[in-house]
């Protein structure tokens, strides 16, 4: 999937899915797909419900495995229903997850537990937070969602200053950075 589009169910049995309008608060859902669709069909986009009412758009499948395993849990529902709720701004990043760069800003950021970044200080930094292969634990980001975070000007030093476990942890839902 590209960087624009929104989370795939590339593998789901699409002549197979149910609607249903019953979902709950923390759930992910979609709509129903009934086979042969583009890869940037309507139906193939995977949102969060969330406390507040709305749905939130995963930009990305990178993003969405950063917060779930698998799309074993997604919710099918009705054209009807996905219409009724309004949209809100799109989930990023699960916090302490990975580190993310913007494909046109050289900058490398961590993403903290309210969901800002804040800027890794040096490649020493890197490596302390995730070790040796340090750079294998960066996303790139298109530019097109650059306003979905804040950025923070308080650099990270090393694990002193983040602990990507800790962080990581402390995050139980998407809810908690929206």
């Amino acid at each position: 999937t590209s960087e624009s589009t929104s989370t795939t169910e590339e593998d789901a049995d699409e002549t197979s899915e149910t609607t249903s309008d019953a979902f709950t608060t923390g759930e992910v859902i979609k709509l129903a797909c009934h086979g042969g669709e583009a890869a940037d069909a309507p139906c193939k986009a995977v949102y969060y419900y969330g406390a507040d009412g709305k749905r939130h758009a995963f930009p990305n499948e990178k993003v969405y495995f950063t917060w779930y395993d698998d799309f074993d849990d997604v919710v099918t529902i009705s054209d009807d229903a996905m219409s009724d709720i309004t949209l809100g701004k799109n989930v990023t990043y699960h916090p302490g997850s990975r580190m993310v760069k913007f494909v046109t800003v050289h900058t490398v950021y961590v993403v903290d537990a309210d969901g800002s970044l804040r800027p890794v200080a040096s490649e020493a930094a890197a490596i302390d937070l995730y070790g040796d292969d340090w750079n294998t634990h960066i996303d790139d980001i298109s530019d097109a969602f650059y306003g979905n975070y804040t950025r923070s000007t308080d650099a990270v030093n090393g694990v002193e200053d983040f602990d990507p476990v800790a962080v990581y942890n402390a995050v139980d839902s998407i809810d908690d950075i929206l």
